[in-house]
């Protein structure tokens, strides 16, 4: 099954190529359903295209020499524009007006993200706090009310000497542990929502 499918995976892939190939450059005219003039400026037209296209036939130092000076002229020309650009924007930028632009863009640009991270930065700070200072809380509460505890009763003998009793004292919420339990259970998930969803 899987050598099928990768055979017709195959299949698809050389069926669609050809059928997307860029043909948009050539163009296919029929001469003879031209009048004269139209005629004389299709021929004209493919003269000049074969004048302009640099290739091995009319590959002489003139031609290179005027597409050099082409491209030297279009760098100049595209780096004087940049540069009374960030001249412009740089004198801008100084003004009241353009601090006030150049904070609105960033904004614009980074703002959602700031205040994103900001976000999850107080919902970690919040959310681990309150398992930092929950849990041993719980801990505490849960052996406070729900645990027996010895209770020492000292007895004095002699001088230097005392005598230590302990007895066990009833826990206060016995029956409540499970009660507890499921309240420790949604404290966590709380802390956890808070803390892991954004």
């Amino acid at each position: 099954m899987k050598y099928l499918l990768s055979f017709l995976a195959l299949v698809m892939l050389a069926m669609a190529t050809p059928s997307f190939a860029d043909t948009a450059d050539t163009l296919q005219v029929d001469i003879t359903k031209l009048d004269q003039t139209q005629l004389r400026a299709y021929q004209e037209m493919k003269a000049m295209q074969a004048k302009s296209i640099l290739s091995m036939e009319n590959l002489t130092p003139e031609n290179v020499n005027k597409y050099a000076q082409m491209g030297k002229g279009l760098g100049v020309a595209i780096n004087e524009g940049l540069k009374a650009v960030t001249t412009n924007v740089e004198q801008f930028s100084q003004t009241s007006a353009g601090k006030w632009i150049m904070v609105l863009i960033t904004w614009k640009v980074m703002g959602e993200d700031a205040v994103g991270l900001v976000r999850s930065a107080i919902q970690w700070v919040v959310g681990l706090s309150l398992l930092i200072v929950g849990i041993p809380f719980w801990i505490w509460l849960v052996k406070r009310n729900c645990v027996n505890r010895p209770i020492a009763k000292i007895e004095k003998t002699g001088f230097w000497t005392k005598n230590i009793i302990y007895t066990a004292a009833a826990p206060l919420h016995d029956e409540y542990i499970l009660l507890y339990g499921v309240c420790f259970l949604i404290y966590l998930a709380a802390a956890a929502l808070i803390t892991f969803i954004h």
